[in-house]
């Protein structure tokens, strides 16, 4: 009976450890400055600080160096996922 619940617990904190890890959401890019991109999502804007962040093109793949800034452009339709409350990766969307 106790082990039972004990792994009814288990399950449920599991559940709930990825569901808090990765959150995404849709936004569009506001403004791109060397090292930090402004994204408005809903209605708010965000700041998004470039240092360990991760992007990837509308095909899958991954964006360095100085072509970044060329495809984090004003307008550009992204997907923001966030892990632990930070900012991991930024997918562009087409």
């Amino acid at each position: 009976m106790l082990r039972a619940n004990l792994v009814r617990v288990f399950a449920l904190v599991l559940c709930l450890a990825f569901v808090t890890a990765l959150i995404a959401a849709d936004g569009v890019v506001v403004n791109s400055e060397k090292g930090k991109v402004t994204v408005k999502i809903g209605d708010k804007e965000q700041v998004i600080e470039m240092k360990g962040v991760k992007v990837s093109d509308a095909g899958g793949k991954m964006v360095k160096g100085k072509d970044i800034g060329d495809a984090l452009k004003k307008d550009v339709k992204v997907e923001i996922v966030e892990k632990d409350g930070k900012v991991s990766e930024i997918k562009i969307k087409k």
